[in-house]
Order: structure tokens, then C-alpha cells, then sequence
């Protein structure tokens, strides 16, 4: 009888052995992309952009198809493909963008371009002077990974030159 109830128990715990294994080995194939902003500025010319960090933490590789803005109405502007600049490579980054695995890529987007984005979609009403940036980044299966930021709309966009609008 005992010889019975340790072949059970070993049996057990092959199996969950076994399942721990497939789960784990399951984990490292998950996608992990992580994306920041932030403001930055070259030296040389004295120019301000919005900086956008985009890093793969997983194992595979990821087909980055698009970034853009989203704001309170659910609504989204595509951030076009010819102002972002890769840090690194110094040249208009092209979309989709293969990111390679433990990677990442830093775009800069100029600050007019996001002035003027932001003051045309505070006085059209698909925001708030006092929102906060929202970017994210969709990937070639349309998963889309959201930058957490602190950073308002009320920092790039001057106030003065929004229209009068009643919230």
C-alpha cells in the first residue's frame, strides 16, 4: 500500500513539474515593450523635442506599425512618419519598424509639430488644456503598448493662442 501512495505522489509531482516547465518556457515568448516620453534637446541647434523611448524587453522580435497620440474622446492622431528622427541612426524612421529583441529605439518628435497637433485638437474639443499626454505605440497584431507619463497638454500648448471654449 505505501508502495502505491509514493508512485501516486511521484507521479503528481512529475506532472506538475512538467507543467511549471511549459508555463514558464511560455512567459519568455511574451511580448514586453515598454515606451516613455520624455523632453529632450539637441545641442548643437538648441532645438526641443519630445523624445519617445521604445524598448523590447522580450524574445521576440516586434513590427512596430504605428504611434500616435490618443486623447479623452478615444479619439487618436497618427503621429506622421516624416517628422520622427531615430537618435541613433540620425535619419527619418520608417514604418513598420522591425525592433529587434532586448532593443530599443528613441524617436525625436519636434515640439512644433506637437504644439501644433495639441492646440488644434484642445479647440476642436477632443481635449483638455489640462489632460494628460497620451501616446502608445501598436505593434503588427494591433496590441497597443501606452507610455505612462506625467506630462500635460498645458506644458507644450500655450495657452493664449487656444480659442475661448467653456468646458
Amino acid at each position: 500500500m505505501w508502495g502505491a501512495l509514493a508512485t501516486a505522489a511521484s507521479a503528481i509531482a512529475t506532472f506538475m513539474a512538467a507543467f511549471v516547465a511549459l508555463w514558464q518556457s511560455k512567459l519568455t515568448l511574451k511580448k514586453n515593450i515598454k515606451v516613455e516620453l520624455k523632453n529632450a534637446h539637441t545641442l548643437p541647434e538648441l532645438k526641443y523635442y519630445l523624445e519617445i523611448d521604445i524598448s523590447n524587453h522580450g524574445q521576440k522580435d516586434i513590427v512596430i506599425e504605428s504611434w500616435s497620440w490618443e486623447f479623452r474622446d478615444k479619439g487618436t492622431v497618427f503621429i506622421p512618419n516624416g517628422l520622427c528622427r531615430c537618435i541613433a541612426l540620425g535619419d527619418i524612421v520608417a514604418l513598420p519598424f522591425v525592433l529587434k529583441s532586448e532593443n530599443n529605439l528613441k524617436i525625436m518628435l519636434p515640439i512644433e509639430h506637437l504644439t501644433n497637433s495639441l492646440m488644434k485638437v484642445v479647440n476642436e474639443g477632443h481635449a483638455r488644456y489640462s489632460d494628460k499626454l497620451k501616446v502608445f505605440v501598436c505593434d503588427s497584431t494591433g496590441e497597443r503598448f501606452y507610455a505612462k507619463t506625467r506630462l500635460k497638454i498645458a506644458a507644450y500648448v500655450p495657452q493664449k493662442y487656444l480659442q475661448s471654449r467653456e468646458e
